[in-house]
């Protein structure tokens, strides 16, 4: 077949009979093209592939398990142990997610030990809470105002940049209400999911249905992406039964979890000697 590029003899350069275009016209154009910032072509398919090998974190379920967190913690002067703000964490199971722990406690109210107490607050425990006898993530507090809160983030990466877990989800511990004569106080958690910024809407279920078990905050079409949660009835709830427990879970894939703790009602501060709640495994089925 006679081939529709002509040869040069003088420097084997080859010209396009139809056009009159030279091969090597066509390569010094492209290479000017790219240095002044233009786009090469590179096969789609290549660069789909590409990415979502970088964002997927495999197949099955993942978990971010407190057994197999290892987390420092630094010594408080109350002899109290926590991980410090801003550490990382990752596991096996995690599938290449990194998970970056921060937590405020901006009113000085968190708490460490103490009779009743379950472990130091912002730290992995080792104790049984809402009948989950395995480790999980605790805060515990004294409040004495209703604008005093702890506040624990989770924020998921990988290689280094933000990654959305879909199907996040996870069970808050102990939420419970008290009003005694003594021991006041009324357990409160909203939670909320951003992906890039955007809140991401979710759902909450409880297995306990007594009059002690929390309450599910019906929440208005403007505050639809926030779980609010708040304890129930007027007894404690014993950490050896599941009663407390809500479980939230993300409809949409989200890189960012704000928990939110605190006591909403005022006739019941303050809180004697502290209230506590927990955070346990948190799970997805993959990332994008």
């Amino acid at each position: 077949m006679d081939s529709p590029f002509l040869s040069d003899v003088s420097d084997g350069n080859v010209t396009d009979a139809a056009t009159g275009t030279s091969r090597r016209t066509f390569l010094t154009r492209t290479a000017t093209g790219a240095a002044a910032g233009g786009v090469l072509w590179v096969a789609p398919s290549v660069l789909t592939m590409d990415a979502a090998a970088a964002a997927s974190c495999g197949t099955g379920t993942h978990t971010l398990s407190w057994t197999d967190a290892a987390l420092p913690t630094g010594t408080l002067p109350n002899s109290g142990t926590r991980v410090p703000t801003g550490s990382t964490v990752t596991t096996p199971a995690m599938g290449g997610v990194t998970a970056t722990i921060d937590w405020t406690d901006t009113s000085g109210v968190s708490t460490d030990g103490g009779t009743g107490s379950l472990g130091s607050s912002f730290s992995i425990i080792n104790q049984q809470i809402g009948g989950n006898t395995g480790k999980s993530w605790y805060m515990q507090m004294h409040a004495t105002q209703t604008t005093q809160a702890l506040t624990t983030k989770f924020t998921f990466k990988k290689s280094a940049a933000l990654i959305g877990l879909v199907g996040l989800a996870f069970t808050m511990y102990d939420i419970d209400r008290v009003t005694g004569a003594n021991t006041l106080w009324t357990d409160h958690i909203v939670v909320t999911g951003t992906r890039n910024g955007v809140a991401v809407p979710l759902t909450l279920t409880k297995p306990g249905v007594g009059a002690n078990s929390p309450v599910i905050n019906p929440v208005s079409p403007a505050t639809a992406n926030v779980g609010d949660a708040v304890g129930g009835g007027d007894l404690n709830i014993s950490p050896t039964v599941g009663d407390g427990n809500v479980t939230f879970t993300f409809t949409g894939a989200v890189d960012t979890v704000l928990i939110t703790y605190n006591n909403p009602e005022a006739n019941h501060l303050p809180s004697t000697p502290f209230q506590f709640t927990g955070i346990g495994n948190l799970t997805w089925t993959t990332c994008v």
